[in-house]
């Protein structure tokens, strides 16, 4: 309904124009000093821009956003409310953390690099793009700093030292850990600003309940 109060809001806009022109330069005696040639022009350019209006508009409604985009917006819809809000929101690196959170962003890159992951709106690619670059810094950092560790029968990973380390060791973890929450924070705020960006390019994403992403499953 909006698109359409747009494309009547430039109709009149338009009509207006033409009917300043009129009335500036019509012949006083119109039966009289009619000229057949400029009239058929006026209407001719008439026609086809009232034609062009309703043209886009038309275009404007039937654009939707591809089924690929759609369901890679509704993959990262779950991860921003689910895995990846635990992983670059509310966990502290420090601590230990099931490596499958881990694992589900290395695979996003992954994905993202060869192709199998992308998006055909433009302004969604650039904003996944600047995503991705954020959260391959958190990913390689985390990589180069820590192992996994087998605890409780599970592999997880944190900057927290497993064993007894001294003092200085230890503060070292600390500080490492808090660089790699300050990247988390980032690719946080890229992620939040490309779901803004979903919710008015893709509302179709919103159509259903969101599940786990189609190509892997976090256990918490």
């Amino acid at each position: 309904m909006n698109r359409v109060r747009q494309t009547l809001t430039r109709l009149g806009a338009g009509l207006t124009a033409f009917g300043s022109l009129i009335w500036l330069f019509w012949p006083e005696n119109f039966l009289e000093s009619l000229d057949p040639e400029p009239l058929f022009v006026f209407l001719v350019s008439a026609v086809v821009w009232v034609f062009t209006e309703f043209k886009f508009n038309d275009d404007i409604e039937n654009a939707r956003a591809s089924p690929n985009d759609v369901r890679n917006a509704r993959d990262l819809l779950r991860l921003h409310a689910e895995e990846f809000r635990t992983l670059l929101k509310h966990h502290d690196t420090f601590q230990f953390l099931d490596v499958a959170y881990y694992n589900l962003v290395s695979q996003l890159l992954r994905r993202s690099q060869n192709g199998s992951f992308i998006f055909q709106n433009k302004e969604l690619a650039n904003k996944f793009r600047s995503f991705c670059t954020a959260l391959e810094r958190f990913d390689q950092f985390v990589g180069s700093h820590t192992a996994p560790e087998l605890i409780a029968g599970a592999l997880r990973t944190g900057f927290k030292p497993y064993q007894r380390v001294s003092q200085e060791q230890y503060n070292q973890c600390l500080n490492l850990a808090r660089e790699a929450n300050d990247l988390a924070s980032e690719a946080w705020d890229k992620l939040t600003l490309f779901c803004e960006a979903v919710k008015e390019l893709v509302p179709e994403a919103f159509d259903e309940p969101l599940s786990e992403v189609s190509w892997r499953s976090v256990s918490s």
